[in-house]
């Protein structure tokens, strides 16, 4: 039987987003989405206001290059990776501990020189009542944390027993220019056929999900060996070795932490270290910690 084996970097992670739009997003200009609504993605769909239960939270960050000119040539001066950087996002955190895509890939957020200007906000994770697929991932920036706190100590230990109705609108700040604030418009309390499906959700979906996002970017090999990302084998023979895979070049210039099956992995799950990790060649049968 042979094996195959997917490496994945926390940041290939991602769960359908809903998304209250703020008037700079490129989803006004290209697609035509009115600010302060929603948009989910899940469904494609524009709403005016959206029902949702809450399932969790995580912490996110992101490292955007400066808008201004003479910031950008100060922090590409005295920080050169920086140029290896695709867009104007640097780095980015979706555990909210380490860099999980991007120039520092890898590296903690707490010993990171770029730790006060990086942003840092709370993912919520929600079920919307009655759809079947995928929960969302709703962004709550600085100025919406109220509304997270509110459904929070509403729904208490289980708070997906509570139905919010959010709904979004723009505000204007003299410091930070236009916000988007999403409140709780209305509560009520879940049905318990809407309750044992967002327990569905939570066990099947989110817990997993979190599980992965939250554990370290590179798992340890015993002492002397290098780093792997986390992989999830399918099937395995015994006796098959786990193979040590460091970062490789993705492409943009940056890096990436290990390598999708696909590209390493030949018939019978048999890989090449030298190229799957610069090793020396020798040919093994790849599979997850």
């Amino acid at each position: 039987m042979g094996t195959t084996t997917f490496y994945i970097p926390p940041g290939a992670l991602r769960l359908p987003g809903l998304t209250c739009v703020h008037p700079l997003s490129k989803m006004v200009a290209d697609d035509g989405i009115t600010p302060g609504q929603f948009y989910d993605a899940g469904r494609g769909e524009e709403l005016e206001t959206v029902e949702v239960q809450l399932l969790g939270c995580r912490p996110d960050r992101v490292f955007y290059m400066p808008s201004e000119k003479p910031a950008q040539l100060e922090l590409l001066t005295k920080y050169q990776e920086i140029a290896l950087a695709s867009g104007d996002r640097i780095c980015s955190s979706s555990n909210g501990r380490e860099s999980t895509s991007g120039v520092y890939l890898g590296e903690a957020c707490a010993t990171c020189p770029h730790v006060r200007p990086c942003s840092e906000r709370i993912v919520a994770l929600v079920h919307l009542p009655g759809d079947v697929g995928f929960p969302r991932e709703l962004p709550i920036s600085w100025a919406s944390q109220g509304a997270l706190t509110q459904m929070l100590v509403s729904g208490g230990a289980r708070p997906w027993t509570k139905v919010f109705t959010l709904k979004g609108s723009q505000r204007e700040n003299s410091k930070k220019g236009v916000s988007i604030v999403i409140r709780v418009e209305a509560t009520r309390d879940a049905t318990e056929e809407e309750i044992a499906a967002a327990e569905t959700v939570l066990s099947d979906r989110v817990e997993p999900y979190l599980d992965n996002l939250m554990a370290p970017a590179q798992t340890a090999l015993p002492e002397g060996q290098a780093g792997t990302a986390r992989g999830v084998t399918i099937s395995h023979e015994p006796g098959d070795v786990a193979i040590p895979m460091g970062p490789v070049e993705n492409g943009n210039g940056g890096s990436t932490v290990g390598v999708q099956a696909a590209e390493v992995l030949g018939e019978a799950g048999v890989v090449d270290e030298a190229e799957a990790s610069g090793g020396n060649g020798k040919r093994r049968k790849a599979v997850a910690l």
